[in-house]
């Protein structure tokens, strides 16, 4: 059986530096689990796991 790592833990692990995919400015310490994008701590919704896109979508907006 293959384990998979969450996506924080993976992107918490690696020593590349991403941009946030949505701002493109800040350092990207999370990622969306529905769309996979690279993000900062202000455009990743906690609550959802998903990016701010993908949050807005969800909740219909």
């Amino acid at each position: 059986m293959i384990s998979m790592k969450p996506r924080d833990a993976v992107l918490g692990a690696m020593s590349v530096t991403t941009l946030c995919q949505v701002c493109e400015s800040a350092t990207a310490s999370h990622a969306c689990d529905t769309c996979g994008a690279a993000v900062c701590a202000e455009h990743y919704d906690r609550e959802t796991g998903l990016c701010t896109v993908c949050a807005a979508r969800v909740r219909g907006g």
